[in-house]
């Protein structure tokens, strides 16, 4: 059943100033002693477990959630949105874009007032959500929903996700970090070749009768074997 906020409640919240901010969680425990620091932690877990119960969803398990977000376990710069008061929305930095992927608000109201104070935050926001978050997004102002599907895996089920955006810049700015990815990719495999010809190099001119033309020779056939694989690799378009 969805849950919704009284709109009573919504206008009060409307009245109020900004409550929330983005903190980076390398800092975010800076000035807390051990104990603070666990306190904090759990009871961001805790949110975030009772509100995958409120939507009859299975939670990670605490091991992973702290390894992926306290304990350096996420290949993204991992960062929040919210506050002690109100909790947090969990996720990443993508080039300049918050890319929220958990929910730990400390109760609905928060979690209602946490979406909506990320229209007016300073960076613009992707949200990849399912369609019951959607539904309550529509009814705030500024959010732009995306007319298509995203397929996502968890725990092998298929769950359908669409995504949400505060700001059309959102879209470039992630197409431009996905981009920069694929060319850091192929800029990884031509520096692990060229370290592999060129230990083939070095082997072919130790040998005593070794000359230019064997040189010329091994690379050649090492550049024309490796395109090969290449086109083999990449998936032909479709035929018309």
């Amino acid at each position: 059943m969805e849950q919704t906020i009284p709109p009573s409640t919504e206008k009060k919240e409307s009245q109020t100033s900004i409550q929330n901010g983005f903190v980076d969680i390398e800092t975010m425990f800076e000035g807390m002693t051990q104990n603070e620091k666990c306190q904090v932690q759990d009871k961001i877990y805790e949110d975030y477990v009772n509100a995958m119960r409120m939507r009859n969803r299975e939670p990670l398990e605490e091991q992973r959630f702290y390894g992926h977000f306290f304990d350096g376990g996420n290949f993204e710069q991992s960062i929040t949105f919210g506050s002690i008061k109100d909790g947090y929305l969990l996720g990443s930095n993508v080039n300049g874009v918050f890319v929220p992927t958990h929910f730990a608000p400390s109760g609905l109201r928060q979690g209602y007032r946490l979406i909506k104070e990320l229209m007016s935050a300073d960076r613009p926001t992707a949200l990849f959500i399912t369609q019951d978050l959607v539904d309550t997004i529509q009814k705030m102002k500024g959010w732009k929903i995306l007319p298509f599907r995203i397929k996502t895996y968890f725990r092998s089920d298929v769950i359908e996700k669409i995504l949400v955006v505060s700001q059309w810049s959102a879209l470039r700015k992630l197409a431009s970090h996905h981009l920069v990815s694929i060319v850091k990719d192929k800029l990884s495999g031509m520096e692990w070749r060229a370290s592999q010809l060129g230990e083939k190099a070095k082997n072919l001119l130790r040998h005593p009768d070794a000359n230019a033309d064997d040189l010329n020779g091994e690379i050649k056939a090492y550049i024309e074997n490796n395109e090969i694989e290449d086109y083999e690799k990449e998936e032909l378009p479709p035929r018309n």
